[in-house]
């Protein structure tokens, strides 16, 4: 028994007690592209913590150009958020707006980022589309 376990559930102390990282996997036509790893908090109390950034970029072949690690805020696209209640959520964000979230179900024209639902991004790239969808595992 670790100290977590005595922390009040409202606290977040046993919230997040059995996992202690997050895997964040972008797949396309049911292919995983590209996999990144971020360690969990193990006391947040509130929504809202971000323990990860990712940043997209595009290529002249149409392939996900990917970082992880060593991004700033600022320049991510994603943010990998720890809520209290033991779930993630991936915020996109709008480049056109100094880094804040867009909703989910819209996608801006004219934007080299769109978003369309179920955690899916749409890269525009020399006039296509392509969508990649992004899943997560709590290990």
């Amino acid at each position: 028994m670790g100290w977590k376990d005595h922390v009040p559930s409202w606290l977040g102390g046993s919230s997040v007690k059995n996992y202690t990282k997050v895997k964040v996997f972008a797949n396309q036509n049911g292919q995983v592209l590209k996999s990144w790893e971020f360690e969990l908090r193990q006391n947040i109390g509130r929504d809202g913590d971000i323990v990860g950034l990712i940043s997209l970029g595009r290529s002249s072949d149409n392939s996900l150009v990917v970082q992880g690690d060593g991004i700033s805020r600022r320049h991510a696209d994603i943010l990998v958020v720890q809520n209290s209640n033991n779930t993630i959520t991936l915020n996109w964000k709008d480049q056109s707006s100094n880094g804040s979230v867009i909703d989910g179900n819209q996608v801006k024209k004219g934007q080299t980022y769109g978003l369309c639902p179920k955690n899916e991004i749409i890269i525009g790239v020399n006039k296509t589309f392509i969508i990649f969808n992004f899943s997560y595992k709590l290990e």
